[in-house]
C-alpha cells in the first residue's frame, strides 16, 4: 500500500469533507444556488441503498477506489431542468459532464491536499437502482473504506449523495 493510501485510511473523513466540500462548490456554481454539507459518515456495501440516478467513476494512481454522486429521481430532474437538458439525449449528456466536473473538483482537492497523482475514468451513467448497482460494485472490490456525504441544496432539491471508496488494501507494485 502506498504512503498516500495509507493517509488515505488513516483521515477518511477528513479528506472526504474536504472533497464533498469542492464538490458543494461545484455544485453551487453550476446549479445556481448553495449546497450544505453533512458530515461524512462511514459506510457499508449494501447500505448506500436506493438512490435512482448516478454516475460512477473509477479512481486510480496514488489512491484507486470509486467515487459517485447519486440522486433521486426527483433530483435528477431538478438538476436536468437547471441545466436546460429536455430530451433524454441532452439529460444523459447534462448529467455525465455534471458529474465530470463535480467529481474532477473533489477529487482533485483530495489528491492536492495529499500531494497524490490519480486519474479519474469516462463517467458511467446509471440509470435506475443506482444505490443498489453501487452497493454490488462496492462489495466486489474487496473492504476498502467507504465513505457517504450528503449534499443537502439550500431550499429544497436536489439532495445528491456524495460517495467515495477507497479500494481495499493491496500490495506495493
Amino acid at each position: 500500500m502506498s504512503d498516500t493510501a495509507r493517509m488515505f485510511q488513516s483521515r477518511p473523513r477528513e479528506l472526504a469533507r474536504l472533497g464533498a466540500g469542492a464538490a458543494a462548490a461545484s455544485f453551487g456554481a453550476l446549479l445556481g444556488h448553495g449546497f450544505r454539507v453533512r458530515e461524512p459518515s462511514l459506510a457499508q456495501p449494501a447500505a448506500i441503498g436506493s438512490a435512482d440516478t448516478g454516475i460512477v467513476f473509477e479512481v486510480a494512481g496514488s489512491v484507486s477506489g470509486l467515487v459517485a454522486l447519486l440522486f433521486s429521481s426527483s433530483g435528477c430532474d431538478t438538476v436536468c431542468d437547471c441545466l436546460g437538458a429536455g430530451d433524454a439525449t441532452e439529460r444523459r449528456s447534462a448529467l455525465r459532464e455534471v458529474g465530470n466536473i463535480v467529481v474532477s473538483r473533489a477529487v482533485s482537492a483530495v489528491a492536492d491536499h495529499l500531494g497524490a497523482r490519480v486519474t479519474l475514468s469516462v463517467p458511467v451513467l446509471v440509470n435506475g437502482d443506482a444505490g443498489r448497482t453501487l452497493d454490488r460494485l462496492l462489495s466486489r472490490r474487496g473492504d476498502g473504506v467507504i465513505i457517504t456525504t450528503e449534499l443537502r441544496a439550500d431550499g429544497g432539491e436536489p439532495n445528491v449523495l456524495f460517495v467515495i471508496a477507497q479500494d481495499a488494501s493491496r500490495p506495493e507494485s
